[in-house]
């Protein structure tokens, strides 16, 4: 087949089996999607931040679709929290990000080196010549060999050069999600072993497996300065865990240590603020009832991204913000809490609250009542006076 090198990857993603696929516009992602949406029928929502967009990629694949984001290079600092995270988790099925290199600057406001860039955070990479076809391909056999993301590079300027390819359309081999802390949850405990492992990958071309039975519980691992936080979240999880669905998305914050036994709360942790885009990832890749928790630093850091994506997009995870007025794990540092109102003003609609401090007896009501909505539901845990 002889076509277009934007219309060839485009027809990769398709015969690759890709079932999501993010997209922030910019100079040679914007001519692969409409490729793809000529080709397949198919409309790609965009994004408007490309943090959120590897996130709800990244949470695609761990829940077992492949995925692919498609961006610019200069995307990939914007997005690097994200990647960063991804490298320390093991990915159930492949997901390769295509970015959009501009060399000459011709659309962009700098000219960015990108492989100094990737070449220091060690994620793989492989740079398209020619067979952007076949490239695309076995970016995704390396991705779901070592259980890890992998970048594309593609010189945006010869998109419009035609290629020739053979086409090899094969179903994705189904891949089922299970619940292992240690591949999704990255967390302080797990940093040693988690980079050991991604070490394993990069430099030996090895996977390494490990069991469930690793996981200590939670008493074992939790830090002095977080004890007081978790004593007063623990009956929020143990009834929490009587309506909880099938995955669970957090973040970095006090509470992604309750993914930990013996509440098992929390399936999926990863950066600052991704619990959100974590949710809508495991829902387009096919999951219903994704609940997503946060605190109310990580709402604000990058917690509004998330709705307004899942707005956007329209889906509907139940999300619950735990309003502590402070940043807890990395602190204590205060927050101002109007600025949290005046975040979820725009959003009250579907704002559901509740003090712990002397209503913790309507938790199961309030957990319900999320729970059986079909729109989107935030939950709002206020737990200081």
């Amino acid at each position: 087949m002889i076509c277009s090198a934007s219309r060839a990857a485009a027809i990769a993603l398709s015969d690759a089996g890709v079932k999501v696929i993010t997209h922030v516009p910019g100079y040679g992602g914007n001519e692969i999607i409409a490729d793809y949406e000529s080709a397949t029928g198919k409309k790609i929502t965009i994004s408007f931040n490309e943090e959120p967009a590897l996130t709800i990629a990244h949470g695609a694949a761990i829940a077992g679709a492949r995925s692919a984001a498609v961006i610019k290079t200069h995307g990939l600092t914007k997005g690097a929290n994200s990647i960063l995270d991804s490298l320390y988790t093991d990915l159930t099925a492949g997901m390769v990000i295509l970015a959009g290199d501009d060399p000459a600057g011709s659309h962009s406001d700098n000219i960015f080196e990108v492989d100094k860039f990737l070449e220091g955070i060690s994620i793989p990479f492989r740079q398209a010549w020619g067979h952007i076809y076949q490239d695309i391909q076995e970016c995704y056999e390396l991705s779901e060999e070592l259980r890890l993301p992998v970048v594309l590079l593609v010189n945006a300027g010869g998109l419009s050069y035609q290629c020739e390819f053979e086409r090899k359309k094969e179903a994705a081999v189904p891949r089922e999600y299970q619940r292992n802390v240690i591949s999704h949850v990255v967390h302080p405990y797990f940093a040693i072993d988690q980079y050991k492992r991604f070490c394993e990958k990069i430099y030996n071309g090895v996977f390494p497996g490990h069991e469930e039975s690793e996981v200590p519980d939670l008493d074992h691992v939790l830090p002095k300065q977080y004890k007081r936080t978790v004593n007063i979240y623990r009956p929020v999880f143990e009834v929490f865990n009587n309506y909880r669905g099938k995955i669970v998305t957090g973040d970095t914050s006090i509470t992604s240590s309750f993914a930990l036994p013996p509440y098992n709360s929390i399936d999926i942790v990863t950066h600052l603020g991704g619990s959100v885009p974590l949710a809508l990832g495991v829902m387009l890749a096919g999951f219903q009832d994704v609940w997503a928790v946060t605190g109310d630093f990580g709402f604000l850091s990058m917690g509004m991204n998330g709705v307004m994506e899942a707005l956007n997009r329209g889906l509907n995870p139940k999300i619950l913000i735990f309003n502590n007025g402070s940043a807890g794990a990395t602190g204590g540092q205060l927050i101002n809490n109007g600025l949290l109102n005046k975040a979820l003003e725009p959003f009250s609609e579907y704002v559901k609250e509740i003090n712990i401090s002397y209503e913790s007896e309507n938790l199961p009501e309030f957990f319900a009542e999320i729970k059986e909505s079909r729109k989107l539901r935030i939950g709002r845990i206020i737990t200081a006076d």
